[in-house]
Formats: C-alpha cells, structure tokens, sequence
C-alpha cells in the first residue's frame, strides 16, 4: 500500500511542470525573442533586412523597436537634423508561430509590412520579405 502511494505521488508530481520551466514550443520563443530595439546594419538585397541589437553608429541609422504589447515602431534618427530622413512612425505588430510571418501596419525602412523570420539570435534578426 505505501509502494503504491508513493508511486502515484511520483508519477502525479512528475506530470506537473516545473515552476520556471520553459514549456514554449520553438516558435512562440521567436516572438519573444523579437522584443527589443533592432538597428539596420544591412540591407543585402532588396529583400532582406539585417538587424544587429547594439547600434553601430551611436543609435543613428534605422532602427525598429517591437514592444511585447504589440506596438511597432519604425523609426530613422540622424546627427543632423536636416537629413530628410528622419522619422518615428507608430503601428502595431504580429507574428504568426504557424508561418514565422512578421507583420507590421506600417513599412519598416520604407519597404514592405510582411516580412519571413530567416533568422534570430541574440544579437541579430534577419528578416526576408514575403511575396
């Protein structure tokens, strides 16, 4: 009888997850992993986009910013306030698990809103446009 109890007490404590474990599957951490403020670093072809988390340039340049909230923001900043441009436009922002499709209401670096997750690691996101 005290084999049993102890047996179903490990196999009912061995079915619940462990308090901080992570039970995402790969792609709901790639969301979370967008979170943060992304600099441009390289636009390889007209369809893809490279982003770097630490600026090069001092935060000058393009940068986006995904907030885990929704908002999206697609902003260019410059030393001299005469560069044409320059901007912080606000939209929102989704990402489809199913796809790895990033969507944004609004272009980021003057491009398009759809955009195919290739890549993300810590300290680069390499988004692919989407036809």
């Amino acid at each position: 009888m005290t084999k049993s109890i102890i047996l179903i007490t490990i196999l009912i404590l061995g079915s619940i997850p462990l308090i901080g474990q992570d039970n995402r599957n790969n792609t709901d951490s790639i969301s979370v992993d967008l979170i943060g403020t992304w600099y441009l670093i390289k636009q390889g072809t007209k369809d893809t986009l490279t982003f770097s988390s630490t600026s090069v340039s001092r935060g000058y340049g393009s940068r986006i910013e995904i907030y885990r909230n929704g908002d999206f923001v697609d902003a260019y900043g410059a030393p001299c306030g005469n560069d044409g441009q320059i901007h912080n436009d606000k939209g929102k922002w989704t990402f489809d698990t199913n796809t790895s499709v990033f969507t944004t209401t609004i272009p980021i670096d003057n491009g398009s809103t759809i955009y195919k997750v290739y890549l993300i690691e810590s300290n680069r996101l390499i988004l692919t446009k989407e036809k």
